[in-house]
Formats: structure tokens, sequence, C-alpha cells
């Protein structure tokens, strides 16, 4: 293969995957199958848009460096090529995740949908503790089959703290009822 067939191949490849990237922010998040939902508390759309930029940053630099550098063999442009499709990749991980995490509370509990770990429900009787964890900024919801992180940075948390503090008794989160008070 020629460095001029290859560079017009690494063209499609980064082009592809901008193209994927876009479509699969347009498509959206899950859809919520939930029943009497309260809130979908998803990422919001400043991190949506940030996620997308740091996802098509690579292919878009591939793109000009693959064709506007002088490539003086095969092998040097398949390296280069090979580890901006592997940047790629790894930068359209968070975009992965803020699009397709969801967390839906509702009068039943919390359900938890990640591209990462799959489908997790809590039901509100079964929850045994929450806790608060400063440094990472989430609450985590214990059970005992799952936990459910909810971070800070998603929508509807005025909602889920008014649906925490009603659904469950207060000796479960009273270590974090000042947290839970500022939401409300």
């Amino acid at each position: 293969m020629s460095v001029i067939t290859l560079q017009w191949t690494l063209l499609a490849v980064a082009g592809g995957m901008l193209f994927l990237w876009i479509v699969f922010a347009l498509v959206g998040p899950r859809r919520n199958d939930v029943p009497s939902a309260i809130v979908e508390m998803r990422y919001g759309s400043l991190l949506q848009m940030f996620a997308l930029l740091l996802a098509l940053a690579p292919p878009t630099l591939m793109a000009c460096v693959v064709w506007l550098w002088p490539w003086p063999n095969e092998q040097r442009l398949l390296v280069a090529g090979a580890s901006f499709l592997a940047t790629s990749v790894i930068a359209a991980l968070p975009l992965i995740d803020v699009i397709r995490t969801v967390i839906v509370v509702s009068e039943d509990g919390v359900t938890r949908y990640s591209p990462w770990s799959g489908q997790a429900t809590l039901r509100w009787a079964d929850i045994q503790s929450v806790r608060y964890s400063t440094l990472n900024r989430w609450f985590v919801l214990r059970g005992p089959a799952a936990s459910i992180r909810v971070s800070r940075h998603l929508t509807g948390w005025k909602e889920f703290a008014h649906t925490l503090q009603r659904k469950l008794a207060r000796e479960r989160w009273q270590g974090w009822a000042a947290m839970l008070d500022a939401f409300v």
C-alpha cells in the first residue's frame, strides 16, 4: 500500500469517526421505561457539548496531520494513524458516558442506566444507607444487591433530594442532611 492510499484510508476512518460521534450525540440518551418516574437525572447540556468537542478533536486533528504532514514512509504513517485512532476512542468515552447515563427517581425507587455497568434498581425499602463523597461529588445509595452513585453533575437534584428525604427514614441519610438541604 502506498503512502497516498494509506492517507486516503486514514482520512476516511477519521471522517467515519466524526460522523459516528455526531450521530451518537444527536440520537441522544436512552428512553425511560420506568413507570411513575418523578425525575430523570441526566448530565447537563454543557457537559454533553464539552464531551462532544472532546470526542471530535482527535479525529479532526488526525485528518489534518495525516493529510498535511510529509510522511517519509508507510510505517510511520501507520503508527501515527493507529495512535490517533486509539486516542480518538479514548477521547469518546466521556461522550458515551454523558449521553447514555440516566438515573430515574420514581415512587418505587431509583434506577440507574449506565453504558458501563448496565441497569441497577434499588427500591426505597431496600436502601440501607446513603453516603456522600466530597471528593467525587456524588451520593452513594447502598442496597443489599447494588449501589447507585448519583453524581452532582446530573440535573434534577431538587426532586432527588425531596424524594430521598420523603421516602427514606432519617437515620439512613442523617449524616448528609445538610448536603441534601442545600438542594431543597
